[in-house]
């Protein structure tokens, strides 16, 4: 079980449930620059656009972040950064908890990678977790969603309460939970 793979099995059910029809966002004017996931001219009178993944073409060098960063990216982490272009993802069987997007914030380049990598490490929980870095790839309706950067295992965490919780050994078996 791959992380493409994961994403692939992920997309495919998101097309039957949504019956062939595509996914929405809130549109905002970056949608019309955003390297071809948001479909043109689907920006309805309620503020959404409609939205399809886009596999990346180009390699992503992750050593000038690597260096930036002072540490060594979790493979997983690199994988789930670089296989798709894809906006905001949710639970089928839980509404309330979600993947934010790798999205081509510059266009579709390794930059914008680079720069969701930055945003997603420097969302951490330094002052709670200190033992590992992590990255942030999304929430739940009171906790954050983080990938262990050692371990590659992702938990649900509340930094108020501080509690954690283990919700996945990878960020694939996430996405293959969020399909069922």
């Amino acid at each position: 079980m791959g992380m493409k793979e994961a994403f692939d099995n992920y997309f495919f059910k998101l097309n039957g449930y949504l019956k062939g029809k595509y996914p929405k966002t809130g549109y905002i004017k970056e949608c019309d620059v955003r390297g071809g996931i948001y479909l043109p001219n689907t920006h309805d009178e309620f503020g959404y656009v409609q939205w399809q993944p886009v596999l990346q073409t180009e390699s992503v060098d992750f050593t000038q972040i690597e260096s930036e960063l002072g540490f060594t990216i979790h493979k997983s982490i690199k994988e789930f950064c670089s296989i798709y272009w894809f906006d905001r993802i949710e639970s089928f069987s839980n509404g309330g908890m979600w993947i934010d997007g790798v999205l081509p914030y510059n266009g579709c380049s390794p930059d914008a990678v680079l720069k969701n990598l930055k945003i997603g490490f420097n969302n951490c929980m330094e002052d709670y977790c200190n033992d590992s870095a992590y990255f942030n790839i999304g929430g739940t309706d009171s906790d954050g969603i983080y990938v262990n950067n050692t371990s590659g295992k992702v938990i649900a965490a509340n930094v108020y309460e501080e509690v954690t919780i283990d919700i996945a050994d990878s960020i694939e078996s996430l996405i293959y939970l969020f399909a069922e």
